[in-house]
């Protein structure tokens, strides 16, 4: 044998210490251990060699360089399986040490199993352990991962309470769980195959038999591999393996650690429920077992004997992660196990999914570029508080340093906060397959701010905790809650309406009225918000309900909420009277220190919209309301922020300054695109009201050009397209540009919605020239409106308006004067009256249209007098919006023609200094239970 080459300062094997004899002896066993290895060493295993031919080096000559694998200093041989041979390794580059797995393949497999390695290796959860590198050395695929010292999951459970090891079962699964989420089957789950860590953390690995889980039974790749014993039917049938292949093993796996053996039978003290959920799991058929690892997971957490003894437990926490508060101290781990494990529990929020992964994938798919960062953003702070606010609560717990009832309410806080990242996870994971439907900006916003948790002050005006005999019970109620209040805000509301008349079913069956409080108002909410006139009036039979039991219950808080909401949904389907029954109670109430915050801000803000609801209402008694939930909104953030920015564009619309009404407006819009992105269809709805507060019609086009585009980049909301598209048509015709006046109405027709297609489509057959058309949609549109049963409400009224000025201007231009002339009256006094109460620049732009075409239909039927006292009250607007100088012209020389009597004129006069104001549909406010309510 040649003497290796040798690096520079290592000594000579003639330079050696140590006697010739033990040299020569050393040499001799190394000789035959190599010998045998050599025999041994499969082609697959070039580490294994190599490390052979160092150690036997090394005793023959006393030195050798050091066996590598890439940059990896390969030391010893841990262990082997029948995919590949793990060893320990050191990093130089890092200065670690590390586990290094050599994998075998079959011949011209390698790419397909360094695929699977770089799966493993974006494969981020507390309970796996984490790959580091992969890499393909001389033909051969190895994977680095974290190296931890510890006994297998088979060691340790030996002479354990059962107990802990379901506990230590739980982390496996969830390890399991979370590669199921990345679309990894491991395939060879067994308790050889999962590490306990020095700290108690429990990780799953040896991945060698995992790949990309398809359910393909005819996957190429799907051999009959794996541990008989653990391996599941279908597996050692040669079948498609799935996810429910590792259930089966999980399942084995832990009824042999409680030692029940194959044939079912259970011996010792293992209860009823634990056995049940093991035969479950090992069901030979897959359909049989859970529906999934985490499903099954949530039954191994109900255990009923732990509900007992400490009092109080709610649903899928782990039983680390409990802190004792009735009573009860934690013996068994220590302060640090207990309360730094924060990070690990939230983190079984996730599904088992890699957060960074998820929201990725979930942003993609979106319209908005600016939405992964501020994701990352919002789940960075809501991670970073809840860890802090679960630390203090378990220090304060283990401290007695606070009541037992006040450290329950911070638990329940917490787990509700952790719920609802849980559901916001499952928003993630939907949005890859329905991203259009999900409101993710909205839905993050909508997460519970933790650092309440730590605020007694807050806490303690909370109802008080149910009996501890239903505190499992509530607490899985409340978790159906939470997530409909994330479908909710994610606008998915059919889903959450069904979720939250499930947890009402339950929460009556319970009859814990705070929690029925709380199902019925989500309930509510979800119905106000659907549209239909069906679904307003059961809102508000459910909302009032919610109001009186939280009365009746002491939830103050929520029986504000509701009692607001119940308001508007009344107020639009039963009028100003109906929704203002109980106002004096609900104010009484809101004064209530438990009512500070988001309902007595919204209590007010909804009275400011019952106000404009109303036919009879006032503007300024209004901006009063508006004025009051403002100052009570100031500072609010959390959930409740977005909604309450509402706030802000109702002031601004009533606001008697046109100055501070604009200012209001843009700083509504700034928040809005801090909150949720600049092109968030809320931060376009304060943009749509500036436009319509803006009287300049150059100024309202430069808003709505980029608006209604926005509007189709998000192929929704058809209704604000229409909206926005016919406003600019109308804006263009004034100013006499014809060509893009039938282009923006031919996108509104294009958007089908019903409730414009007569405006609509009326217009479009104005600007071409046919009146005839023109004139047949809107007096279809006339006949529609009057055909509704009851007393019209003030926007039907202006509607009417419309179409009247449509069909006067149709009948003009098709030369019936007299026809044109009653139809423009009624027009003019209409709009006007619509003006006097609510007036915005786009009611304006109605209402001078229509005395621009009265004024010339009176002084072509000879009441010059008439024609030029109508004139007059519109020549202020004309300058002011920028009509054409040959209308100004035109306007003039009829205002002259009788001046005097047009001073005399009871006509209101444009540009009076008074505000524009609200919008026109329910209300004209932007009341807090819905997206919008423009026309």
């Amino acid at each position: 044998m040649s003497e290796p080459a040798l690096p520079p300062g290592e000594p000579r094997a003639d330079e050696a210490t140590g006697s010739a004899s033990s040299e020569i002896a050393a040499a001799s066993a190394s000789a035959d251990h190599l010998g045998q290895a050599l025999e041994e060493a499969r082609p697959s295993d070039p580490a294994g060699l190599t490390l052979e031919q160092v150690r036997m080096a090394r005793a023959l000559f006393g030195t050798a360089p050091a066996a590598a694998i890439g940059r990896f200093r390969v030391l010893d041989r841990l262990g082997a399986g029948g995919m590949g041979v793990v060893y320990s390794a050191f990093d130089p580059e890092l200065d670690r040490s590390v586990a290094l797995k050599l994998v075998r393949v079959r011949e011209g497999d390698n790419a397909v199993a360094l695929l699977e390695a770089k799966t493993l290796a974006r494969l981020s959860h507390p309970n796996v352990v984490p790959v580091f590198d992969v890499g393909v050395e001389g033909g051969h695929v190895y994977i680095v991962m974290e190296f931890i010292r510890g006994p297998t999951l088979r060691q340790w459970a030996r002479g354990r309470l059962r107990s802990e090891v379901v506990e230590a079962y739980r982390q496996a699964g969830a390890g399991l769980s979370a590669a199921h989420a990345a679309g990894v089957v491991h395939r060879d789950f067994k308790p050889d195959n999962a590490v306990v860590g020095p700290d108690g953390r429990v990780r799953v690995l040896d991945f060698g038999l995992a790949y990309a889980a398809s359910g393909d039974q005819t996957d190429p790749r799907v051999g009959i591999a794996g541990t008989p014993r653990y391996m599941a039917p279908e597996q050692a049938a040669g079948l498609g393996v799935t996810p429910a292949a590792d259930q089966y093993s999980f399942a084995v796996s832990l009824a042999e650690a409680l030692a029940v053996d194959a044939t079912g039978e259970r011996g010792g003290a293992t209860p009823g429920w634990l056995a049940a959920i093991i035969d479950r799991g090992r069901a030979a058929d897959p359909p049989d077992r859970f529906s999934s690892m985490e499903a099954l997971l949530a039954d191994l957490g109900r255990d009923p004997a732990r509900q007992r003894r400490r009092g109080f437990m709610l649903i899928g926490l782990v039983a680390a992660s409990l802190i004792a508060v009735v009573g009860v101290r934690a013996a068994v781990v220590s302060d640090r196990e207990v309360c730094e494990q924060g990070a690990t529990r939230l983190a079984t929020a996730w599904l088992g999914a890699n957060p960074t992964a998820l929201v990725a994938r979930a942003a993609a798919l979106q319209t908005d570029p600016g939405l992964k960062s501020r994701l990352e953003q919002s789940l960075r702070r809501f991670t970073a508080s809840w860890i802090a606010a679960d630390q203090d609560a378990c220090h304060s717990s283990r401290q007695r340093s606070q009541p037992d009832d006040l450290l329950t309410r911070r638990v329940v806080c917490l787990e509700r906060s952790r719920t609802s990242l849980r559901a916001f996870a499952q928003l993630l994971a939907d949005a890859a397959q329905a991203p259009k439907a999900i409101d993710l900006a909205k839905a993050a916003r909508a997460l519970p701010d933790p650092d309440i948790c730590n605020d007694a002050v807050v806490l303690a005006q909370e109802v008080r905790p149910p009996p501890p005999d239903q505190a499992a019970a509530v607490g899985s109620v409340r978790t159906e809650i939470d997530r409909a209040r994330i479908e909710l805000a994610a606008g998915r509301l059919e889903r959450a309406g069904s979720l939250a008349e499930t947890a009402t079913r339950e929460a009556r069956r319970l009859e814990y009225k705070p929690l029925l409080v709380e199902s019925l108002l989500v309930a509510g909410h979800a119905r106000l918000l659907m549209s239909g006139g069906d679904h307003r009036r059961s809102a508000v039979t459910t909302l009032r309900e919610a109001a009186l039991l939280g009365i009746e219950s002491g939830a103050v808080a929520l029986a504000i909420e509701a009692w607001a909401r119940q308001a508007w949904a009344d107020a639009t389907t039963g009028g100003a009277e109906a929704a203002l029954r109980d106002v004096e109670l609900a104010t009484a109430l809101a004064e209530r220190p438990e009512a500070t915050g988001f309902p007595r801000a919204l209590l007010y803000n909804n009275l400011g919209g019952v106000e404009l609801a109303s036919n009879e209402g006032s503007v300024a008694r209004a901006a009063k309301l508006f004025e009051r939930a403002y100052r009570e909104a100031r500072g609010i953030s959390g959930p409740g922020a977005v909604e309450l920015t509402g706030i802000g564009l109702n002031l601004g619309i009533t606001s008697k300054d046109p100055a501070q009404g604009d200012r209001l407006l843009r700083e509504t819009e700034d928040r809005l695109g801090a909150l949720l992105g600049p092109d968030h269809l809320k931060t376009m709805e304060a943009r749509w009201y500036r436009a319509m507060m803006t009287r300049s019609f150059a100024g309202a086009l430069v808003l709505l050009g980029p608006l209604c585009d926005g509007y189709a980049r998000h192929g929704e909301l058809p209704a604000d397209a229409a909206a926005c598209w016919s406003e600019i048509g109308f804006i263009n015709i004034e100013l006499g540009n014809v060509a893009a006046s039938m282009a923006a109405y031919k996108k509104a027709v294009a958007t089908r919605v019903p409730g414009a297609a007569a405006d609509t489509m009326g217009n479009l057959a104005l600007a071409r020239g046919d009146f005839v058309e023109a004139a047949r949609q809107f007096g279809g549109g006339l006949r529609g409106l009057r055909s509704r049963i009851g007393k019209p409400a003030w926007w039907d009224a202006y509607d009417s308006g419309t179409l009247e000025l449509g069909l006067g201007r149709a009948q003009l231009a098709a030369g019936k004067l007299l026809a044109a002339r009653r139809s423009l009256a009624r027009a003019e006094a209409i709009l006007a009256a619509t003006v006097s109460s609510r007036p915005t620049a786009r009611f304006d732009r109605r209402l001078g249209r229509a005395r621009i075409e009265l004024a010339r239909v009176l002084a072509a039927t000879g009441s010059r007098k008439a024609a030029g006292a109508m004139a007059a009250s519109v020549g202020p607007w004309l300058r002011e919006a920028g009509f054409p100088s040959a209308v100004v012209a035109e306007m003039d020389r009829l205002r002259t023609a009788k001046a005097d009597q047009s001073r005399r004129s009871g006509a209101r006069t444009f540009g009076s200094g008074r505000s524009p104001r609200p919008c026109q549909r329910a209300g004209g406010c932007i009341e807090m239970t819905r997206p919008s309510c423009r026309h």
